[in-house]
């Protein structure tokens, strides 16, 4: 009888720690959920001061990388397409990252209003979101297929 009690007595206290640590996990995608949906707030076309366009182009010679940036002009047609595609990104297709990884090939930067900057980057696979406002600066890998063939169109 008493091997039952302990028993019962370690499936309480399993199922206890299941539980807890599923309520973990599950509080903590929410919350970065919650936080992305933020993070990437809309952008209206009256909110941005300057626009700073750039494509990058990589040569080597013998040793040496050379880096070579290209200022470009994006018309107006172009920036509001830019800010539209920005503002559709769905919340599930946004993801926090530590750095920007690989090659950078076009970059875009956003200054607003309110003295915060949106830096726009793709590396010829993936987009680079930063965000920085004050002294605190984000950054997140989001899945736009829209907006790589847009960039892409801007860099031929």
């Amino acid at each position: 009888m008493k091997t039952k009690t302990i028993r019962v007595l370690i499936f309480s206290v399993l199922s206890l720690v299941s539980i807890i640590l599923i309520s973990y996990i599950l509080y903590n995608n929410f919350k970065d959920n919650v936080s992305n949906t933020s993070i990437l707030r809309p952008i209206a076309q009256e909110d941005i001061t300057t626009v700073t366009a750039e494509k990058v182009t990589y040569t080597r010679n013998e040793k040496l990388l050379k880096i070579n940036k290209i200022k470009l002009k994006l018309d107006q047609q172009e920036i509001s397409e830019l800010i539209r595609l920005y503002n559709s990104v769905p919340v599930n297709r946004i993801y926090n990252v530590n750095s920007i990884s690989g090659s950078i090939s076009f970059g875009v930067t956003l200054l607003l209003q309110d003295k915060s900057e949106i830096r726009i980057q793709y590396n010829s696979k993936d987009i680079f979101v930063t965000t920085t406002s004050n002294s605190n600066s984000k950054k997140y890998k989001i899945d736009q297929p829209e907006m790589i063939v847009f960039i892409n169109k801007l860099l031929n």
